[in-house]
């Protein structure tokens, strides 16, 4: 499976993810329980740096996660969705499963370092913030506009069963992930324009399908699906012909997808060069995903 030593992008990737998440951890407006995405540099440095001071930062980013999840599941305004907001002040409903992602994709990383208290309230809290909501499309996809983030919520429900060794969440999982692949959008795209949206535009749905590649990447390699590794490489295919430059979002989401390909590759190349062409102005949410990225390559490598 493997035809590619990746090393070469997952330094690229570190060496512009770790000077950003440092920073942010080291400036005042990371503080707890305001609901902002910065919760995950912690997690995010872990996976890309040897950083054993922010061990601790596991217990508490789960612990805030957990109770931001309680508090929107009694809100009658958050439709049971908790919410991030990054600092630019956007809101987006990505942004909690994929710092969620982050925290499980370290502890994965790290829990045979970590002391027996810190990996024990990191495993009890875990078991708190499983996403449940996905029972609902074991057998039928979602509508098309909540696709990617239901594959977001599927693959953090895979990173807690594989952590737990829970084979009926696993089983969940690929009942979800199957139903929606076999949804294909047109083209090979990863799922249809919504329906229901007449003016949605081309560049919110270029947005879902590239954050729903990068979770659909993730799955295929935490399941080592060869199945759903084929729809990554159509989907990564049909946005390499189809996906103009000025649709794109300036975060890197799907990049780890683009890469595997030796075909979609300069896709993924592209969105590095983006990347360190604003390196001035590159967010805590794009280190985020590259730091993300770099790990998935790293498992990649591995398989």
């Amino acid at each position: 499976m493997k035809t590619t030593d990746f090393s070469p992008y997952r330094r690229m990737m570190s060496d512009l993810a770790v000077p950003v998440l440092r920073r942010v951890l080291g400036s005042p407006r990371v503080r707890r329980g305001d609901g902002s995405v910065l919760v995950g540099a912690s997690p995010a440095l872990l996976l890309v740096a040897d950083a054993p001071d922010q061990h601790a930062a596991l217990s508490d980013g789960l612990r805030e996660l957990v109770e931001l999840d309680r508090t929107a599941k009694m809100s009658p305004d958050t439709a049971g969705v908790p919410v991030l907001h990054d600092p630019q002040g956007h809101a987006r409903e990505f942004y909690f499963p994929l710092v969620l992602h982050l925290h499980l994709a370290a502890f994965s990383k790290l829990y045979e370092t970590l002391s027996v208290h810190l990996w024990s309230t990191c495993e009890e809290l875990m078991q708190q913030a499983a996403p449940r909501q996905i029972e609902a499309w074991a057998s039928r996809p979602p509508p098309a506009i909540d696709t990617a983030f239901v594959l977001w919520q599927s693959l953090c429900l895979l990173d807690q069963a594989d952590l737990a060794k829970r084979d009926a969440d696993a089983e969940l999982v690929d009942a979800v992930v199957h139903a929606i692949i076999e949804q294909p959008g047109p083209g090979g795209s990863l799922h249809p324009r919504d329906e229901g949206s007449a003016g949605e535009s081309l560049d919110a749905w270029t947005y879902r399908e590239l954050a729903g590649l990068h979770a659909l990447t993730s799955l295929a390699l935490a399941r080592r699906s060869a199945v759903w590794a084929e729809r990554v490489r159509q989907i990564t295919a049909y946005h390499l012909e189809n996906t103009q430059p000025d649709n794109t979002t300036t975060e890197p989401w799907g990049i780890a997808g683009f890469l595997w390909s030796v075909h979609a590759r300069s896709f993924g190349e592209q969105q590095l060069h983006d990347v360190q062409a604003g390196q001035g102005a590159m967010t805590p949410v794009t280190a985020m995903l590259l730091a993300d990225a770099a790990n998935a390559l790293s498992i990649f490598e591995s398989v």
